[in-house]
């Protein structure tokens, strides 16, 4: 599908096979623009820190020729429509291994001096309501972390969300009681902070009735049984092990002590995503934990099965850099019109070229317009946030379950254009190939019927 996009949007892209068929592996790069190749070159794996022996193993200092990101810059300059603000998309050829863990922006960023996007495998952009922003931070301290450091990073992360260009903006901070107490006596308007406390433990420790494994996303889904998130933004260790990563939490959100850790997938957080109603998803490692690595790793991993933007996210010691640049993914990702995209440098965005305002002139029929509240409503909204002298006024907001819904249906959308794929492949005879595009059709029509109800509970609201 990632074909698909670079032809309908007229994308520069960058095209990266790993292939390791016989020998050392490598790396087969494509300059392609307007539908056809540029320019392609041929770079060990081994340069990037992937060898064969350990291929098991993320990535170990990898760098890139100076020639070669000189060539890749001249050769965007050439082609670029709308000048340095339009994106340069990579596009990772699956199954590419641990090629998602290089930190391809940071090694291109500072020579190709343009955005760099992630090219992800679903064509339509997530539907949701473009006047509303709710988001979830879940934060569980590294044990060995600097706790004053992380909170300041933390609270960065939660100012960022209401510095977003959405007209009603709700923050949740799910984190250990110490920390809970720590922004407790920093009190931030719209931002409702949960805590497990230690007498609660017993009674909720299990969290029956929810489908989750892992103690925190079950807490967070408890909590928010009855509402609809947007994005959550996961600010915890991870580990890489046996060729995947995952985050690593605390056996128990109501502790601030680490008695046990456990280790949650990425297959458990896209179904906890698409349960509670998110349509992005947000990783940061604490600074100090040293989990940078297996962080990138993760977040890569999780874009790879479930339709919706992902961002990793790098913490450094420059404050105001880190809160710049975070901001500015912020007002990118959650803008509800398409912007300019930021440069990420250390960070990485899987994103739709529809979020990108340079593809406006020559795509503007491409994507619908999702229905938006009056401007008067919008106002209204975003000046009751900021002012604690205007009444609360809320928009009004589709049922929790229209989300999730409409979550399931894009995750067996992609399913299903994945299985089409794989029904025309050449290693199937016609009769099965016809039948299981037949079956693919009825699984398209039921998606559809889906989406009409979905629909004739959302539209309406924006017509009050």
């Amino acid at each position: 599908m990632g074909e698909e996009l670079k032809r309908e949007h007229q994308l520069m892209s960058l095209r990266m096979e790993l292939l390791a068929w016989s020998g050392d592996p490598y790396i087969l790069i494509d300059f392609e623009s307007g539908g056809s190749s540029k320019k392609n070159w041929k770079l060990p794996a081994s340069m990037l820190g992937i060898t064969q022996e350990g291929r098991s193993s993320l990535p170990q200092g990898p760098h890139l020729p100076r020639a070669l990101a000189d060539e890749i810059a001249a050769t965007a300059n050439e082609n670029a429509r709308t000048g340095s603000s339009e994106p340069l998309w990579l596009h990772l050829i699956r199954p590419y291994g641990l090629l998602g863990a290089v930190p391809w922006e940071r090694l291109l960023g500072d020579v190709v001096n343009r955005p760099i996007l992630r090219l992800p495998d679903f064509l339509e952009r997530s539907k949701e309501d473009p006047d509303t922003l709710e988001i979830a931070v879940c934060f569980d301290p590294s044990i060995e972390g600097d706790h004053f450091a992380d909170f300041r990073r933390v609270h960065d992360v939660i100012c960022s969300a209401f510095d977003a260009p959405r007209a009603q903006i709700v923050a949740h901070l799910f984190t250990t009681p110490k920390i809970a107490e720590h922004f407790g006596t920093y009190p931030i308007p719209r931002l409702k902070i949960h805590s497990l406390g230690e007498e609660r433990i017993e009674i909720e420790s299990g969290l029956t009735g929810l489908p989750s494994f892992s103690p925190w996303l079950g807490w967070i889904e408890s909590v928010l049984r009855n509402e609809a998130l947007d994005a959550v933004h996961f600010i915890c260790p991870t580990e890489s092990s046996d060729e995947r990563s995952n985050l690593l939490l605390r056996a128990s959100p109501g502790r601030d002590a680490a008695q046990s850790l456990t280790a949650v997938y990425p297959s458990e957080v896209a179904s906890f995503l698409q349960r509670t109603g998110a349509w992005a998803a947000l990783f940061s490692p604490p600074q100090g934990s040293g989990s940078e690595e297996s962080c990138r790793y993760f977040a890569d991993s999780l874009a790879q099965i479930r339709p919706g933007p992902v961002l990793y996210h790098e913490f450094d010691d420059d404050i105001e850099q880190v809160r710049n640049r975070l901001d500015k993914v912020y007002q990118f990702l959650f803008a509800s019109d398409p912007s300019e995209a930021p440069q990420l440098h250390k960070d990485f965005l899987y994103c739709q070229p529809a979020l990108v305002s340079d593809y406006e002139n020559w795509d503007s029929g491409r994507n619908e317009v999702p229905p938006r509240a009056s401007v008067t409503q919008r106002v209204w909204a975003r000046l009751s946030q900021q002012s604690d002298l205007i009444p609360d006024y809320r928009l009004s907001e589709a049922p929790a379950w229209t989300s999730a819904a409409q979550r399931f249906v894009e995750k067996a959308s992609l399913d299903s254009s994945r299985f089409l794929r794989s029904a025309q492949g050449s290693f199937l005879d016609e009769a099965v190939s016809s039948s299981a595009m037949s079956a693919n059709n009825v699984v398209q029509s039921t998606l559809s019927d889906i989406q009409k109800i979905i629909d004739q509970h959302v539209l309406p609201l924006k017509d009050d």
